[in-house]
């Protein structure tokens, strides 16, 4: 139980930081994988049986993910086919493991720290409303994953870049987007960026990108976009690391804070309980 803990815990962390530095959310669904995890092996009560499948689903939905999302520095999806009979199955297998997944954990105790109600029709309307939202960004991960791994490579070249910082000025960050347009062979494309490569090539007048284009459509540029970028890579690096020391410590302590008011504890407990209980 302490491996699946922990190998949750550094999930999480590993996903925040990835948040920070790529800007895409996306990598917070790993979050809804491996918190149940976390209260599997530490919150759970005693008498609680450990499901295996809870384990084995939880582990397919966070290596599916991350590899959708890991590496990909630059994509365009919005030509991407839409095969209606392929979605419809997809969300369907999605919403039968969703269910079955989120029912188990409330059921089982293992998002007992969420002190949601034990009432059964509450709880039954609770996992309909969470399994309908999780099954939407599933079906969206598990096409892009697919369309990924069945792809071939190509060289893509476009013109006339310019940048668009969408919603800059807004101060909600869901609305903050990063994309690069331009035009190849007199069509118009719209890529969506990581932070880190809408910073660094957000000067440039035209791209030579290599490029995977999938089986539905999709371009993903996984290869080497920062080759002739290493004083600018370097100075953009250095402030990411900074922002994501600030974030993690930012995160830690809210967590410890929130776990002194609710326990009634001082730190020196909170960690004694810790170094205790982790590694048990």
């Amino acid at each position: 139980m302490a491996v699946i803990g922990i190998t949750s815990i550094v999930a999480i962390f590993l996903s925040l930081l990835a948040v920070i530095i790529t800007g895409r959310k996306l990598w917070l669904v790993i979050w809804l994988w491996c918190l149940p995890l976390v209260g599997m092996a530490y919150f759970a009560p005693s008498e609680s049986p450990i499901n295996g499948l809870i384990v084995v689903i939880s582990m397919f939905m966070v290596l599916i993910t991350a590899y959708s999302l890991w590496g990909v520095k630059a994509w365009y999806v919005l030509e991407r086919k839409k095969k209606y009979v392929y979605w419809t199955v997809l969300f369907a297998l999605n919403y039968a493991v969703v269910e079955y997944y989120f029912y188990q954990c409330i059921c089982l105790g293992y998002v007992r720290f969420l002190k949601i109600s034990k009432d059964i029709p509450l709880i039954y309307m609770a996992t309909v409303v969470i399994t309908l939202c999780v099954s939407v960004l599933m079906s969206r991960i598990i096409t892009t994953a697919i369309d990924k791994y069945f792809s071939k490579n190509e060289t893509f070249v476009l013109i006339e870049c310019r940048p668009v910082r969408r919603n800059k000025d807004s101060s909600l960050w869901r609305n903050r987007k990063y994309t690069i347009i331009g035009v190849q062979n007199g069509q118009e494309y719209v890529f969506n960026m990581t932070r880190k490569a809408y910073f660094l090539l957000k000067l440039k007048k035209s791209l030579v990108m290599e490029v995977r284009h999938g089986i539905m459509g999709g371009f993903y540029v996984t290869s080497d976009l920062y080759k002739n970028e290493d004083r600018r890579n370097k100075r953009i690096n250095r402030l990411l690391v900074r922002q994501c020391a600030f974030a993690v410590l930012t995160f830690v302590i809210f967590i410890l804070f929130v776990a002194r008011i609710k326990l009634g504890l001082s730190f020196e407990e909170i960690f004694a309980g810790i170094q205790k209980n982790m590694f048990k």
